[in-house]
């Protein structure tokens, strides 16, 4: 995300949603012109229960200078089978001393 801090606020506020989770973001353009926005990478993890998902983006700000976006992704993580089984391992040495 990033701003053209040439009109307010200077602290923009952004609401990304999808599924059951939900976050907040602020940016704050404070040191950045129209030749650096100061793009920065955000990032919200989820659980999907469904192919088909919503995703909604909201803004706080009244006006028409709010956050810019770009290369919105979803990348499918699996998790990984052996953390519960390596933990217990951790787990069972720390017992045995």
């Amino acid at each position: 995300m990033a701003d053209d801090p040439a009109g307010g606020p200077t602290v923009k506020n952004l609401n990304v949603a999808i599924e059951a989770a939900s976050q907040n973001f602020t940016f704050d353009t404070t040191g950045f012109d129209a030749t650096n926005l100061g793009w920065t990478q955000k990032e919200l993890l989820f659980t999907a229960s469904a192919t088909d998902l919503n995703l909604t983006f909201a803004s706080f700000d009244v006006g028409p200078f709010g956050l810019t976006l770009d290369f919105v992704s979803m990348v499918p993580t699996p998790e990984p089978l052996f953390v519960l089984p390596a933990g217990m391992l951790v787990v069972a040495v720390r017992c045995r001393r």
